[in-house]
């Protein structure tokens, strides 16, 4: 059988995709590698009947409206605002850094204005970052870095910030406003009865056909159209 197009990955970008091109008379097949649809925001009961993240927990938020009405289709809410705080020398700290911050850290209370005038003086130039290390310490300097970057970068990725991209550590944010939120994007939520069951329904479709536990480089199969969501470097086998 041949489709007008093999989707390989059957998370975020690869459901959304089938969905999308189903509803333009497309036949769609989806393949995953894993046991399961729904890549990393794959989510199930466990044996205490508590819906669980299997691959941690995924906040959905986003500022575009289309994206909403898009999979409220598929999906009821509940709104959930995500706070995180950082364990730092014995003390909680809200985090990412924001002007509440920047008051734990003085021991008192601080204007807009004030923050950005320490960060000014404290931040060290780079034109263009060349990682994720310099990117940080061009946004909050040395200080900052090291009590709530530098040993959590090394902890989660195994690995100095100095080894990543830029753009890894370049998606935590900093605020210069009295903000605990961890974003302060306009719609935040995670989907009522979890991911799993709102992939399903985006995949639930006359035109849409997906396997699991189907590896799309051992296997052979017609298409018109090829949509891949894995990694680039296992595409290619990683010959670069």
């Amino acid at each position: 059988m041949s489709w007008d197009y093999l989707i390989v990955g059957a998370g975020l970008s690869g459901t959304t995709c089938a969905r999308l091109l189903a509803e333009r008379g497309k036949r769609c097949l989806v393949v995953d590698k894993r046991r399961h649809i729904g890549g990393n925001c794959y989510d199930e009961m466990d044996e205490h009947g508590i819906l669980t993240h299997v691959y941690g927990p995924h906040h959905f938020r986003t500022n575009h409206k289309t994206v909403v009405d898009f999979l409220s289709r598929f999906t009821a809410w509940i709104m959930s605002e995500h706070k995180a705080v950082s364990l730092v020398n014995g003390k909680l700290y809200y985090f990412p850094i924001s002007l509440l911050t920047f008051e734990q850290f003085l021991g008192r209370s601080a204007t807009k204005e004030e923050m950005i005038e320490y960060f000014d003086q404290v931040r060290v130039a780079y034109d263009s970052p060349k990682n994720s290390e310099e990117l940080i310490l061009s946004q909050v300097g040395q200080k900052f870095y090291d009590l709530f970057y530098k040993e959590y970068i090394e902890k989660m990725w195994d690995r100095p910030a100095s080894y990543l991209d830029p753009s890894v550590c370049g998606r935590i944010p900093v605020y210069f406003e009295r903000d605990d939120r961890y974003s302060q994007h306009q719609f935040q939520a995670v989907p009522k009865n979890g991911y799993t069951e709102m992939f399903q329904k985006m995949l639930d479709h006359r035109k849409i056909n997906y396997l699991v536990n189907c590896d799309f480089h051992q296997k052979h199969f017609e298409y018109k159209h090829l949509i891949y969501t894995g990694m680039i470097d296992h595409y290619y086998g990683h010959c670069y």
